[in-house]
């Protein structure tokens, strides 16, 4: 009953870096606004060091919006609800330690999957629709899923401006959440 206490705390701690994250966002869209005032320094203070190994991993958008705040919330949402999760399957189910630990591993590797994925859609449907290829949304979502798509680059030449490796690409990652979701189900079953 102690840990399931101790990963409910962790998930509520999680929670509000996540809103704190959010207000971070928040107070930078505030034009004006005192960055010295003591409330905003200890927002600042919190939140910036949970963004900085976010900043960097995504592109801006036409060199002023951030979106790296985007992604540090999903992680923080996704380690929350690991926590939650966990914290049930303790108290509620009895199930083994061994098989809540797989649990969230499955849960964290498909949702990151899943991710990847729909960036590689966005990417190939982008191209489907002839979007503008210099829309600072379209330079940022290709920027985005170029690390995802390069292992495809060259498999099939280029005919058309159809992004192809992008398509090879999602159904591969798709693929790839079957194998990962049976083997990791399997995984559990076992434990």
């Amino acid at each position: 009953m102690l840990a399931a206490n101790i990963l409910q705390a962790i998930g509520y701690v999680l929670e509000v870096l996540t809103l704190i994250v959010v207000i971070r966002v928040l107070i930078s869209w505030i034009p004006g606004l005192n960055p010295y005032h003591p409330l905003v320094r200890v927002v600042r203070a919190i939140a910036d060091p949970i963004l900085a190994p976010f900043r960097g991993l995504l592109p801006t958008f036409g060199g002023m919006l951030d979106i790296s705040p985007l992604l540090a919330i999903i992680v923080l949402e996704i380690l929350a609800n690991v926590c939650f999760s966990l914290s049930y399957s303790v108290g509620v189910t009895g199930e083994s330690l061994g098989a809540i630990l797989v649990g969230a591993l499955e849960q964290l590797v498909l949702t990151l999957i899943i991710i990847v994925a729909v960036l590689v859609l966005l990417r190939f449907l982008l191209s489907l629709f002839h979007a503008d290829p210099w829309h600072p949304l379209t330079r940022g979502i290709r920027a985005m899923a170029q690390p995802f798509v390069r292992p495809f680059d060259g498999i099939i030449a280029h005919s058309s401006g159809i992004d192809v490796e992008a398509l090879v690409a999602f159904i591969t990652y798709l693929v790839i959440f079957v194998i990962a979701k049976v083997a990791l189900d399997w995984l559990v079953g076992l434990l």
